[in-house]
């Protein structure tokens, strides 16, 4: 793939840009001032012209960028003081050089004809193109240090790194100026997770030469790695004019909008990348979980299948086959088998307890005192995570525990200020015998939602709370004239029984509340109440026995039954 070559002055402007973008945002990063220009081992002892046209153009073969290859082949080739032995030889270690670090720009340059055989710099490549290099030779010259650190780029093997390291660090001795250098520095600490480190030497690279792409690459993949994807993303898009149409940029820029959550973006960089090598596992992965995003399951599922063969245990694979069984399907049993086997792996996952918990919240007793668990593990590592309170709060909710429910409740809202479900706020205020917010709540969700039937419930039976018993009538006789569904027609007239003067009045409020909706359960057992409070234990155990069908495992009505036995009248 070809470069755009500009002038120096566009190179300058490029190294000036991409330089202030990484010193703004990695201000923890010290570059390291480039060492001072040395003697070469290869260039003791010589002198004469020859010896100064060998010496300028061996100082440009160790810089090792492109541009400095370029310069080292036309001064070898221009100069009248080298034989043409040196010329060959010099070529020659330009090109082979070129290919190994620059592939993308220099790997279809015409091979230049060996040299001669048995030298060193011949075996040193000739070990560097398999990724498997030995300990360098006592006596190796610079360049020769330097073809055999090259073996970094086809291998990754831990004696090839091992090896490496100390002919990079031999390199060093002689003090020679090298961003190849630095950068394969960069590459070795990349491969020892010393990211900081890598990133330092890959910056000090690119910025002595701004045409040494690699190390911009390795610069931004660190970035990403150090989890600040936005901050590659900015130096990435300051170099586009220059690599902008090179492979290596594209799949970056990809990864790094991605992991940026900038996934609109970030598509048109996927499909470039697939497009060019459909078997990249990782860009595939990401274009899965993009698919599943978009709640596209259906063309996430063959991806995944793909991946499968790939690395099953991937904690973001497990996480969307989870995803896309649970929400593509409804599959809970499927489901729940990659989220618990993500968890065998990764047990403190707070996304994999999470997704695992709304899905057991959803299930039997036991299931939504797992999820209740789950959230509780999440909330351990983060106090103020919304999706963990939710979970706890409708569990709270469902057990009655409005101590607790409360507590949670406040916590919701402190993490999440946009929290507007009113029906659960005025729910658990007035539970807790908090009327006064119960009365706020409901008045703002009657203001929003007119035609809600819940909301003028709730308002209503504030008002009640509140010993308004005059607006209370009158607001329910007037709804009682209006059309209603069933279930809101019932929750009006047991409202009204509350507000009656005398038993009769309340009992006969009650009749019309269970004859809209029979299964009205605080009809039923108001209904229990006032036969019991009537000493007509048969009646109200008639009631009692169709509220315990309707909630079984109420535990106010638990204790109702409890008084009947007391009393010899089992339910």
């Amino acid at each position: 793939m070809r470069y755009r070559r500009g002038p120096k002055a566009a190179a300058a402007a490029l190294a000036a840009a991409v330089l202030g973008a990484v010193l703004v945002l990695t201000a923890c990063v010290s570059t390291p001032p480039p060492p001072d220009t040395g003697t070469a081992l290869t260039m003791q002892g010589r002198s004469g012209e020859s010896a100064a046209a060998k010496t300028a153009v061996e100082t440009l073969l160790a810089r090792g960028t492109p541009d400095a290859l370029s310069r080292a082949r036309e001064l070898a080739e221009s100069s009248r003081a080298l034989s043409p032995s040196d010329v060959l030889l010099y070529r020659w270690f330009a090109v082979e050089l070129g290919r190994m670090a620059y592939p993308e720009r220099l790997g279809t340059v015409p091979v230049a004809p060996e040299p001669p055989s048995g030298h060193p710099w011949a075996r040193a490549f000739a070990d560097a193109r398999t990724g498997r290099i030995g300990t360098p030779r006592e006596g190796a010259d610079p360049l020769e240090l330097l073809a055999l650190a090259s073996a970094l780029f086809r291998g990754d093997s831990k004696e090839t790194t091992r090896a490496a390291t100390l002919a990079l660090e031999l390199f060093a001795q002689t003090r020679l100026e090298s961003p190849l250098a630095d950068h394969l520095q960069g590459v070795i600490s990349e491969r020892s997770a010393n990211l900081s480190s890598a990133q330092e030497r890959y910056v000090a690279a690119f910025v002595a030469a701004p045409d040494c792409y690699p190390a911009l690459f390795g610069a931004a993949r660190t970035l990403i790695a150090l989890g600040r994807p936005q901050e590659a993303v900015d130096i990435l898009s300051a170099s586009k004019t220059a690599f902008g149409d090179s492979f290596g940029w594209v799949r970056l820029m990809a990864l790094a909008l991605y992991d940026s959550g900038r996934y609109d973006e970030a598509g048109p960089f996927v499909m470039r990348v697939l497009l060019e090598d459909p078997l990249d596992s990782r860009i595939l992965l990401i274009r899965a979980d993009m698919l599943v995003r978009a709640g596209d399951y259906r063309q996430a599922a063959p991806l995944l299948d793909a991946y499968a063969a790939v690395d099953p245990a991937d904690r973001r694979y497990l996480f969307l086959r989870g995803r896309v069984a649970w929400e593509g399907s409804r599959n809970k049993d499927e489901a729940l088998r990659f989220f618990r086997r993500l968890l065998s792996i990764y047990p403190d996952d707070s996304e994999t307890l999470l997704a695992a918990a709304r899905i057991l919240a959803l299930g039997t007793s036991s299931e939504r005192g797992e999820a209740y668990l789950m959230a509780g593990r999440v909330l351990a590592k983060y106090p103020a995570d919304p999706g963990a309170l939710r979970i706890l709060l409708a569990e709270e909710i469902r057990r009655r525990d409005w101590t607790s429910a409360l507590a949670t409740q406040e916590r919701l809202r402190a993490a999440d200020p946009e929290y507007r479900d009113r029906a659960s706020l005025y729910l658990v205020y007035r539970s807790a015998g908090r009327f006064e917010e119960a009365f706020r709540v409901a008045s703002e969700w009657r203001t929003a939602s007119p035609d809600s039937e819940d909301a003028r419930i709730a308002y209503i039976r504030s008002l009640i709370d509140r010993r308004d018993s005059g607006g209370a009538r009158d607001l329910i006789a007037r709804a009682l004239t209006e059309k209603g569904s069933a279930r809101f027609r019932s929750s009006l007239y047991f409202l009204q029984s509350l507000v009656q003067p005398n038993d009769e009045a309340a009992l006969n409020s009650l009749r019309s509340s269970l004859v809209e909706n029979v299964q009205n359960l605080e009809a039923l057992t108001a209904m229990y109440d006032i036969y019991m409070r009537q000493k007509d234990a048969q009646k109200a155990r008639f009631y009692l026995r169709q509220a315990l069908a309707v909630a079984p495992d109420d535990p106010a009505l638990a204790r109702r039954r409890e008084e009947l036995i007391r009393l010899g009248l089992a339910p």
